[in-house]
């Protein structure tokens, strides 16, 4: 991804929000270990997703809109849906707490919005014991892509 539109992403976005999220990140990982926060981080996107639900037998574009409405009245950066035969795997591009966060725990902070998506998604009729990856394109934090195995 382009250095620069990372540094324009995490300009647009209020440092302090972005830098607490970071240090809770890290706080958690030191006090709790790398599974707890891993827990908590999924758990708390589970409960976000739980606040900010979503409408019922959408089109995938029109669960798309959707989606990119709460992201954007969140400033999360936006969401394209992507379909491969009967699967769906999630593209998030520009989260601001995704391209702050150093290389080695971008996908740990990526948890937050896996369980946002799991949440999501299983209201959406998912399988609940569908598990969720959420791996980040390289270390800028620009694109994750959160996958539903």
């Amino acid at each position: 991804m382009n250095q620069a539109l990372n540094v324009l992403i995490n300009q647009l976005h209020p440092k302090g929000w972005v830098t607490l999220f970071s240090g809770l990140v890290q706080s958690g990982v030191a006090l709790h270990g790398e599974q707890a926060a891993q827990k908590w981080l999924f758990s708390t996107g589970v409960a976000l997703g739980e606040g900010l639900p979503l409408s019922d037998d959408l089109s995938l574009e029109e669960l798309q809109l959707e989606i990119n409405k709460v992201l954007d009245r969140m400033q999360w950066g936006y969401a394209e849906l992507v379909q491969k035969g009967n699967e769906v795997y999630v593209r998030h591009m520009g989260c601001p707490f995704l391209t702050s966060s150093p290389p080695d725990q971008i996908e740990l902070a990526g948890l937050l919005l896996g369980g946002l998506y799991y949440q999501w998604f299983t209201s959406l009729g998912m399988d609940p014991s569908t598990e969720v990856s959420v791996v980040a394109e390289d270390d800028t934090g620009l694109l994750a892509e959160i996958t539903f195995i």
